[in-house]
């Protein structure tokens, strides 16, 4: 209850702040006519995240399946980082400079990415495992990607690989190209890892 809670604390929280300050520093929660391009962004782009949280939520709580404590202070301590970040903001809106605010705004923002990122980046094995017969792929992704390198040092590793599948086409790549390279590129990371994994459970037995 707690997780769902944090999950949608912003979502209520910034419609009561609109709704209690709207004409001020901040536009009227009922005339969205007059709402910048950028409250329409974090409009939809809150209500889907919300949704995804709620969903996912209520997935874990069916008994989908059961988070490890690690992955659950994870979570917990990105929800805190963002709680952190959304008070920064509402008091700079309410501020005649909120210069001041944007350093520790941007710091709390990439630190809670960071963390996000660190927790997710366990899960790159995830597709390959369950194609390989794992009964609890995600478990099997983390528990391979803690013995082949840890969480910190994989996580440079899949933005590198992201960066290539997003931005490749950029570069004059392709696009699709790009795409494709970065799959292959997770495939043959996790082809290594589970053959290094197998030679050390063997030099072991």
């Amino acid at each position: 209850m707690v997780t769902l809670i944090g999950v949608l604390a912003p979502a209520l929280a910034l419609p009561l702040l609109m709704a209690l300050c709207g004409g001020t520093r901040l536009p009227g929660l009922f005339a969205p006519n007059l709402w910048p391009v950028e409250f329409w962004c974090m409009a939809i782009a809150g209500s889907v995240a919300t949704t995804a949280g709620v969903l996912d939520w209520r997935f874990h709580r069916g008994g989908g399946r059961c988070i490890p404590p690690a992955e659950r202070r994870a979570e917990a301590t990105a929800l805190l980082a963002g709680a952190v970040a959304f008070t920064l903001l509402a008091i700079a809106s309410f501020l005649a400079d909120p210069g001041p605010l944007l350093l520790p705004v941007m710091v709390v923002a990439l630190a809670t990415a960071g963390l996000i990122a660190v927790d997710e980046a366990r899960f790159v094995f995830a597709f390959p495992c369950a194609l390989d017969g794992s009964a609890t792929p995600l478990r099997a992704s983390h528990r391979l990607l803690a013995r082949d390198r840890g969480a910190p040092s994989a996580t440079v590793t899949v933005a590198r690989i992201a960066a290539e599948m997003l931005f490749g086409g950029l570069r004059g790549r392709g696009f699709a190209r790009s795409w494709c390279v970065g799959c292959i590129a997770v495939l043959l990371w996790y082809e290594a890892a589970r053959t290094s994994a197998i030679r050390r459970a063997g030099a072991r037995s």
